[in-house]
């Protein structure tokens, strides 16, 4: 897999987009990185025209909000939409014939002290120094999906080239079940960070003669919501508390919705257990999206793993190091799982690394 350093080209662009830009700009994404950019161009004295947002407010943070049909072609369009639809929120932009467009992520790069680094992508500038081992995590994809995923999400990551997303789709109803794994006939489901307790009632509808659900979800301001939404499933253990590798206490941010984590900066505390600890039934599958908490976790479910091969499901995107450092402890566990990677947006959030 060839790891090409394209940083230069992408920071120009985000360069020259500002010599363009001087008359000033309109913003799509009415979001944090909208009004990072916002603050940013002001201090400039680079005029923001207004934000773009077809579905939402006529106002956003004191400036005024156009649909997409209100902005005049030939204008210099800044794309602040990172998280999901990228590559839509880039095309619509095309479709306003406008004099120039940047992302967020072009102007991140070039602009790194100045403005906010996206969620997920602080430590990237490692992957040139762990090519090696990016190329062995290539070679031991199972499958072709797998191998072309990596290949491209490394790239966006590394590049904050979002060409190489135009290959995805946002598609995260289908995550965590891929056609290329089944399960028992009475399996056994892990939900670690539950959130909502969507994943683990399409778990349910899916398999409905499961024989059990453990569900993992710490943060207080979604649990009553969770309850409400599982209520009536058989056999659901409810565990009030985050998976790591032991019984442990930390300080833990309720204030980010899904993307809610352990944080120095945390209002509250919260305790983890392990899955080893917690469950003692065989498992059949083990899903995994605990805000960069993931490696801990599947420390804590060495026995569990070792003993019975369940099915893994593990988001790697929160951290850099776990395309790279899950695949080994897992292999130190086990060394008889095949491995597929999976991507569920257009934008930073949600790669899955399956361990079948």
């Amino acid at each position: 897999m060839l790891i090409e350093d394209k940083r230069e080209t992408i920071i120009k662009k985000g360069c020259d987009f500002l010599e363009i830009a001087k008359n000033g700009v309109y913003i799509l994404g009415t979001n944090k990185y909208g009004n990072y950019t916002k603050s940013w161009l002001q201090k400039r004295g680079i005029p923001v025209i207004g934000f773009i947002n077809d579905y939402s407010q006529s106002n956003y943070e004191n400036t005024e909000v156009f649909s997409s049909s209100e902005v005049p072609s030939g204008q210099c369009l800044i794309n602040c939409v990172v998280e999901g639809r990228t590559i839509d929120a880039y095309s619509r932009l095309v479709s306003l014939h406008p004099n120039n467009i940047v992302n967020y992520f072009e102007l991140q790069l070039a602009f790194p002290e100045e403005l906010q680094e996206i969620d997920f992508l602080n430590n990237t500038d490692t992957i040139i120094g762990n090519s090696q081992d990016y190329q062995s995590l290539y070679d031991k994809l199972y499958d072709v999906e797998s191998k072309s995923t990596l290949a491209n999400i490394i790239d966006f990551r590394l590049n904050r080239n979002i060409k190489s997303l135009e290959s995805f789709r946002f598609r995260i109803k289908e995550q965590y079940f891929e056609p290329f794994y089944t399960l028992d006939d009475e399996p056994v489901f892990v939900d670690g960070g539950g959130f909502d307790g969507e994943t683990s009632r399409f778990f349910a509808n899916l398999y409905p003669n499961y024989k059990s659900i453990h569900f993992f979800e710490p943060n207080t301001e979604i649990i009553p919501i969770a309850k409400a939404s599982l209520e009536g499933l058989p056999n659901l253990h409810f565990y009030e508390k985050g998976l790591w590798s032991t019984t442990k206490a930390f300080k833990f941010d309720n204030t980010l919705s899904s993307a809610s984590k352990f944080s120095n900066e945390g209002a509250i505390i919260i305790s983890t257990v392990s899955i080893d600890e917690a469950v003692s039934e065989k498992v059949s599958l083990i899903k995994l999206d605990i805000e960069g908490a993931e490696f801990e976790a599947i420390k804590g479910a060495r026995n569990t793993i070792s003993k019975f091969k369940p099915v893994l499901a593990i988001c790697v995107y929160h951290n850099q190091d776990d395309f790279i450092k899950i695949p080994k402890l897992v292999n130190e566990i086990r060394s008889d799982y095949k491995i597929f990677l999976r991507h569920y947006t257009q934008g930073v959030f949600e790669t899955v690394m399956y361990f079948v």
